[in-house]
């Protein structure tokens, strides 16, 4: 079955349901006997859906109201931001909540649901029962950049499933991109939703910048659909790691070994094709602070030093302490931001701001402290700057 690409220029539910109804007649996808769905979309952390971090909830209202439509009666929604994020919060601030209490639908938190225990390669793990039993699982992935994965699209919003556990596994324990792979095998969705009205580019997942694209992306392959979403943004697939070793582990197969024979439909993948601006393999600069990256790290202790500079600009306890410090380390000395497991110190630097449990090692063998913590507290991360 090919991947297919609707034209939808804005956030109107009923544009969407229009384009999904299209898609889902070009597919031949057949619904009948399938009562029970559950939708996953990308929640990665609390954020408005304009900054186009999250799958928008219109684009759920509108697949909810077409599955309706066409006999499917219970419908659920779920998901589990990143570790150290409030998944409550994320609802909130996403519209899901106001979405789902306005269209009667379950709103679940992943991390609280009945789970399965499955065998992978790398022993056990445990997928949430609603996405394996359910007549219809939709993965609602953001069309997005990553710089870890290079883009993230339904293969990477699978990761969504696991429990906090289970996700900081990949970045310690097993390397990254084989692991996602693998999720999208264990608990295979129906279709793959990919929200292109408006991506994201550059510093994706979380810090990048919108791009409108105004397409929405639709396939029962999941693997298919994200080689198809790659192409779409400029990238190709076959550099991105995880969607490599699919085809490497036969997971798909591209004919005559060509991911641009993979079947795509729709005007909308000509017509709106563009070049997405990718991650830079560089440091996060601002004045003297280096923010490194690192592939064993997640996103999560990057955010838990801003959120640190936010509690330092909100609460007046801190303007005359912590605020003074760091804006005189960036104006006039060096602070290097270090984060995750196997983190590497550059040989040139400053005072190092080690954050997160993974940098206990680096932190005794450079004699210095850590803010401890998975995820730190900002009051922690504060601390430590207060010690440079």
């Amino acid at each position: 079955m090919p991947v297919h690409f609707e034209a939808v220029d804005e956030y109107r539910v009923s544009d969407i349901e229009a384009a999904f109804e299209r898609t889902l007649d070009r597919l031949r996808f057949d619904l009948s006997g399938r009562r029970s769905a559950f939708l996953k979309p990308n929640i990665v952390r609390p954020a408005k859906p304009d900054t186009a971090m999250v799958t928008h909830p219109r684009v759920a209202e509108a697949v909810i109201n077409v599955l309706r439509r066409r006999g499917v009666t219970d419908v659920r929604v779920g998901e589990a931001s990143s570790v150290g994020v409030n998944v409550e919060t994320s609802f909130d601030l996403s519209g899901y909540r106001a979405m789902a209490r306005r269209l009667d639908v379950p709103l679940l938190n992943l991390n609280d649901v009945e789970r399965r225990e499955v065998r992978w390669m790398f022993g056990r793990l445990r997928l949430p029962a609603v996405a394996l039993e359910s007549d219809l699982y939709i993965n609602m992935a953001k069309m997005k950049t990553h710089f870890h994965t290079t883009v993230t699209l339904g293969v990477k919003n699978q990761k969504g499933l696991l429990l906090p556990e289970d996700k900081q596994f990949d970045h310690l324990e097993v390397r990254l991109h084989p692991a996602l792979a693998e999720y999208a095998r264990l608990a295979r969705p129906h279709l793959t939703i990919v929200d292109g009205i408006i991506g994201m580019e550059g510093e994706g997942p979380t810090q990048g910048t919108p791009k409108k694209t105004g397409v929405l992306a639709c396939g029962d392959d999941i693997y298919e659909t994200d080689f198809a979403c790659a192409r779409f943004m400029g990238v190709d697939p076959t550099k991105v790691a995880h969607l490599a070793y699919a085809v490497e582990r036969g997971l798909l197969e591209l004919p005559g070994g060509d991911a641009e024979a993979l079947p795509v439909t729709g005007e909308a993948f000509t017509a709106h094709r563009c070049v997405f601006t990718l991650p830079k393999n560089e440091p996060k600069k601002i004045m003297n602070f280096y923010g490194w990256k690192n592939h064993r790290a997640c996103a999560e202790c990057e955010h838990a030093v801003e959120h640190a500079f936010e509690l330092g600009m909100r609460h007046p306890k801190y303007w005359f302490t912590f605020l003074p410090k760091i804006a005189y380390l960036m104006m006039f000395d060096r602070v290097d931001l270090i984060r995750g497991r196997e983190a590497k110190i550059p040989e040139k630097h400053g005072k190092l701001l080690l954050v997160g449990d993974c940098t206990q090692r680096l932190a005794e063998e450079y004699g210095v402290d850590y803010a401890r913590g998975c995820v730190p507290k900002p009051q922690e991360v504060i601390r430590r700057v207060m010690e440079l």
